[in-house]
Order: C-alpha cells, then structure tokens, then sequence
C-alpha cells in the first residue's frame, strides 16, 4: 500500500514539473517573484545563523550550540542555492530527500552552480559537521560532549570559504 502511494505521489510531482516547465505562460510573474524571494530569504537566514553563532562563539559560548547553529545556517544556504536554482523541482526535494544531510546538499549544489569543489580542509570540516549534524549528536547531551574537548574542532576555514560564496551569491541572486 506505501508503495502505491509512493508512486502516486511521484507520478503526481513529475506532472506538476512537466505542466510548470513547458506551460511557463501560465505561471504568474507574482508566483515566480514569490518563489526567488523565499529562496533569497532561505538565504539570508542561514547567514543569520552563521553570523550568530560567530558571536556566540566570540563570547565563549557553548560550542556545541556554536557548532548547530552553523549547521543550520549551512543547510538554509544550501536550500536557498537550490531553491533559486529551480524552486518547482527542488522545494519538495528538500525535507523528503536532503532533510539535514549536509553532505548530500553540498554535493547537488555543487553539481548545480557548477562549481569546483572547496579544497580539501573545508571538505573535511564539512565532512565532520555534517556527520555530527546529521546523527544530532550537537542537539542532545550525549557521550560525544564528554569525549570531546570544546576546542578540538575548528570551522574557520570553511566559514571563510563560505562568505566568500557569499559574497558571490549576494552580487548574482539579490
């Protein structure tokens, strides 16, 4: 029975694509000014959090809390990318097929734009924050908390790389 309603359900998403693509005259301006402006701001909340956690972390807060708010703000920048990309396509991808998999929105934002991939210290800074993101070891007391040493994990390198993409995204989608 679930898997008659998934297809349902995909037969049904595949039309609303097909419809939207080769029928654009009958998508309203409004409609598609709606959709870039919650792409642009899916984007500015993920810089939101970043910049936030950057001041918590400035006044010595937690760094766990430090470390899940940079998550989130990656995973809304990434949303954002794809949801300026193609929001038909991509808005009910989001939760179903990315939901908090850092890694999986980074390489499909990555093939979208494009772009080569960051070297290899930001890889692997994502790398880790994606497998403690995804697994919610930042959200809950867990064993990881007493195991790991506050400072042992640096995310400067990739925020710098981040802002940089940024800046880029800033001057072509706003």
């Amino acid at each position: 029975m679930n898997l008659l309603k998934h297809y349902i359900k995909k037969i049904f998403s595949l039309a609303k694509r097909v419809s939207r693509k080769f029928a654009s005259k009958e998508v309203s301006d409004e409609t598609i000014q709606r959709e870039h402006e919650i792409a642009v701001e899916t984007l500015k909340k993920g810089e939101n959090f970043i910049r936030t956690a950057l001041l918590l972390r400035k006044n010595n807060s937690e760094e766990n809390v430090v470390l899940s708010m940079i998550c989130q703000g990656i995973e809304n920048i990434l949303k954002g990318l794809l949801l300026s990309k193609d929001y038909v396509r991509y808005e009910p991808l989001l939760r179903r097929k990315f939901g908090k998999n850092l890694l999986k929105l980074y390489y499909r934002t990555r093939k979208e734009y494009k772009i080569k991939n960051l070297d290899a210290r930001a890889v692997n800074e994502i790398q880790i924050l994606a497998y403690l993101y995804k697994n919610q070891f930042l959200h809950y007391g867990h064993l990881i908390n007493l195991l790991n040493d506050d400072k042992a994990f640096e995310s400067g390198h990739l925020l710098r790389k981040l802002f940089q993409i940024l800046a880029y995204v800033k001057r072509k989608i706003y």
